[in-house]
């Protein structure tokens, strides 16, 4: 993995082949660039990355994810002091790969990461910036280093940046990213080490932060997960998590409709059973049991069944979990907003082809969530909270796993869910 002038070179030409005519030559024949690197550059060209360009979208996030910070920032306070006087600098982004803090070792260097929009409120995706430490390290989920003319971009190819997810262990789930970038120059196969041990350092504060109420909902889904192959979530006011099996068959927009449903359905009942019609077009029934700690409750453990025809009876459930009334767990809340409409104004069950309740078309719903947006995320951010999650503690935009935060798992990787 070295930075030398011969091997930049080589990198140089082979990219620079590689955008005249992308068919012409395989440029992973050519010493120079890794095949990771080539597949990025692949992706950056299909979604219509500029090589030459120089800006990049400018977002600063509607809600900062405090608990990530609070998590990272005792680490990058001290990443900070290591690298004074030198051209190190540390960058901190959340799920978006947008940037939310950046240290650096003198004044100097950071004007010239000003000129490259290097700076908190720029978004590093792959598909904005193309190749580079932050947007492929959460593209890939994964450790990933950039060095030098590897970079898709002209502006970042007197850099060397390596940047890796960081996961909150809890619940699987990529919260954010940490980078460390340096001019070519001055790069040390060391920065791999530092930046490892940073990230484990972010991830067990995340842990330690975990209130016990959250320990709790988490403790009691590990428990089922062990013994159910169907599709279990796991939701809260700040916190939607998702086994496998339900991260096969759940697009971003069910997560929606689900922590929606049960906030406002378990909001004065021990449980919730309901048809529900997911994106994908199928029809599922969704139970929905109550966590409760004492007399308040904490969240829910969802599981899926499918119906293979319309009205199909969900097979019978045993209930293992003790269960608290929640008419008594959680008060009435006087103008507790409702759902939105798109989720109730559907049918009670919904025959095939529906959209009713589970169509996730959240762009037709008067205050919906935005798109890229997660349950917990959605409602906090827009003020738009389930009636059945209001007594509960609110929480921040970084706790909710988003359509590849969650543990990941092939479509078939249960088969016995339909029937268990």
């Amino acid at each position: 993995m070295s930075t030398s002038p011969d091997r930049q070179s080589a990198t140089r030409i082979s990219r620079e082949r590689f955008l005249s005519d992308p068919g012409a030559e395989d440029p992973r024949l050519v010493p120079g660039p890794r095949p990771d690197i080539v597949t990025s550059w692949r992706r950056s060209q299909l979604v219509g990355v500029s090589p030459d360009g120089v800006d990049l979208p400018y977002s600063p996030p509607p809600q900062m994810p405090r608990r990530l910070l609070a998590a990272a920032g005792p680490i990058i306070d001290a990443l900070e002091q290591e690298l004074r006087d030198t051209s190190g600098t540390v960058l901190l982004a959340d799920r978006e790969v947008r940037i939310l803090d950046r240290r650096t070792g003198s004044r100097s260097w950071l004007r010239s990461l000003d000129r490259s929009n290097i700076a908190p409120g720029f978004l590093f995706a792959e598909e904005y910036a193309g190749t580079n430490g932050l947007g492929c390290a959460m593209e890939e989920r994964r450790l990933f280093e950039v060095r030098g003319a590897e970079h898709f971009r002209e502006r970042f190819q007197s850099l060397v940046c390596i940047a890796a997810p960081i996961r909150h262990p809890a619940r699987n789930a990529v919260v954010g990213a940490l980078n460390l970038t340096c001019s070519v120059d001055d790069f040390s196969p060391l920065a791999r080490t530092v930046l490892r041990r940073a990230v484990s350092d972010i991830e067990r504060r995340l842990l330690d932060a975990s209130s016990p109420h959250e320990q709790e909902l988490l403790a009691q889904y590990t428990a089922r997960s062990r013994r159910v192959g169907r599709p279990l979530i796991a939701v809260s006011a700040d916190m939607l998590v998702c086994n496998p099996a339900a991260s096969a068959v759940l697009e971003r927009t069910d997560r929606e409709l689900l922590w929606h449903w049960a906030g406002a359905a378990l909001g004065a009942a021990e449980s919730a059973t309901e048809h529900l019609v997911l994106a994908s077009g199928q029809t599922v029934v969704a139970h929905a049991t109550p966590v409760a700690a004492g007399h308040r409750l904490v969240g829910a453990l969802i599981e899926l069944y499918a119906v293979e025809q319309p009205g199909a009876q969900r097979p019978a459930v045993v209930p293992d979990t003790p269960r608290t009334p929640l008419a008594t767990a959680v008060p009435a809340q006087p103008g507790a907003v409702p759902r939105p409409a798109a989720h109730a104004a559907g049918p009670r069950n919904p025959g095939p082809g529906s959209r009713g309740a589970g169509a996730g078309s959240r762009d037709t719903t008067p205050g919906a969530p935005s798109a890229r947006l997660d349950g917990p995320e959605a409602a906090h951010g827009s003020g738009d909270t389930a009636p059945g999650w209001r007594d509960t503690a609110p929480g921040s935009r970084d706790t909710a796993p988003g359509p590849r935060d969650s543990a990941p798992g092939p479509r078939d990787s249960a088969p016995g869910w339909r029937d268990s």
